[in-house]
């Protein structure tokens, strides 16, 4: 029994993640409840042929067979973890339940266009109440009737970077609508992104990536706060970057802004924590375009545009909606979306600083000079053909 217990444990641990992670892999998960049952009462269909050539050798047989059983799990559940496209305590909760939405007011800024505008569709279909904000009225008018219930949404334009009393008015606005309901979520998801090098960004272009991504989902919060403060509830949702998780060679500064959300919505969630108040921080990674149209983005000088590039490395919108939405919905302090590589070099700096640290001095010059000429800066092999 022990030896069965011994090959069964680990055994049905590392099946259940590979069926998780990998789709084609599901029959793991009904093979791995089986196994860990059998394997207390007859070593399992699997560990019993190892269990009886074990019994010959004494416990270093038993070690023998459980190091197999537990490499062959390891290793399927490692490539499940490199195919995985978000944290694994994200994709462990699941898809959000159906009416995880219904009726919640849900305000988002930068909806006028990319993942906020994504967004909006997605949780209107969810029936969510909508209120859209972005300095375009005739922009999120659009996204409004492309909603499933453009009833059920109404557009707020106001310019982030504008008087206190404008951002205080957004607020109230906010708060009093759908016949005063209250704030349920409101995701900061406006932003800004910028492919430079350092040394050539101007000191105008860091205080305007800084203003966009930093100070205003913060103001924004300071005038949002006192009403959900005052009614004890509500949740930030702020779309960050892993860029705040992981050193971005060639997007210095748009990195520096994101860690600085990160420090601010992680440390505001410890001081609300005892309100009702809680606070999502979304770290998403590249994501692609839906639409042909250039994407606007910083430079060295200024604003620039590029056409965005068809990158299987980048995740697709609809993906990341429905991860977002998840991390939503579940309630989770922190959330990393992305493909690979950046994932991996989420989890290196995580958890092995000094090899991860290793890997971005590797790839850092090229990816810094592919982002300042317009190239991809995830074509990891292209970068390392530039050293």
């Amino acid at each position: 029994m022990c030896c069965g217990l011994l090959l069964a444990v680990p055994a049905a641990v590392t099946a259940f993640i590979a069926g998780y992670f990998c789709p084609r892999q599901d029959a793991l998960l009904h093979g791995a409840g089986q196994l860990l049952q059998l394997g207390a009462d007859s070593l399992g269909p699997l560990a019993q042929p190892l269990g009886y050539a074990a019994a010959g050798l004494g416990w270093v047989g038993a070690l023998v067979a459980f190091v197999t059983v537990s490499a062959t799990g390891t290793a399927i559940a490692l490539y499940g973890l490199m195919s995985a496209d978000a944290d694994l305590a994200l994709l462990l909760r699941g898809r959000h339940k159906p009416d995880a939405f219904r009726g919640k007011v849900i305000w988002i800024t930068g909806a006028s266009q990319g993942i906020g505008e994504a967004l909006a569709k997605y949780l209107a279909g969810q029936g969510a109440r909508l209120i859209l904000s972005s300095r375009s009225a005739e922009r999120l008018q659009r996204v409004k009737e492309a909603c499933l219930d453009p009833s059920a949404v109404l557009v707020l334009p106001f310019d982030l970077l504008g008087p206190e009393a404008d951002l205080a008015a957004a607020a109230a606005a906010a708060d009093g609508a759908f016949g005063g309901a209250g704030i349920d979520f409101l995701i900061h998801n406006a932003g800004a992104s910028q492919h430079a090098l350092a040394a050539e960004t101007t000191g105008e272009v860091a205080q305007q990536l800084l203003d966009i991504n930093t100070l205003a989902p913060i103001r924004l919060t300071q005038a949002a706060l006192p009403h959900m403060l005052k009614r004890g509830k509500g949740r930030l949702v702020v779309t960050a970057s892993m860029a705040a998780k992981v050193p971005s060679p060639g997007q210095a500064v748009y990195s520096a802004a994101k860690m600085a959300v990160w420090g601010y919505f992680g440390s505001l969630a410890t001081e609300v924590a005892d309100k009702g108040i809680s606070v999502t921080v979304i770290c998403p990674g590249p994501v692609g375009s839906s639409s042909d149209t250039p994407r606007v983005l910083f430079g060295p000088k200024g604003k620039i545009s590029r056409l965005e590039q068809q990158d299987k490395r980048r995740m697709a919108p609809a993906r990341a909606v429905q991860l977002m939405a998840n991390a939503m919905a579940a309630g989770v302090e922190e959330a990393w979306l992305a493909k690979q590589p950046v994932l991996t070099m989420a989890y290196l700096m995580q958890y092995l600083p000094l090899l991860g640290w290793m890997v971005l001095k590797k790839v850092g010059p090229g990816r810094a000079r592919a982002l300042s000429s317009g190239k991809s800066g995830y074509d990891v092999s292209s970068m390392l053909r530039e050293q």
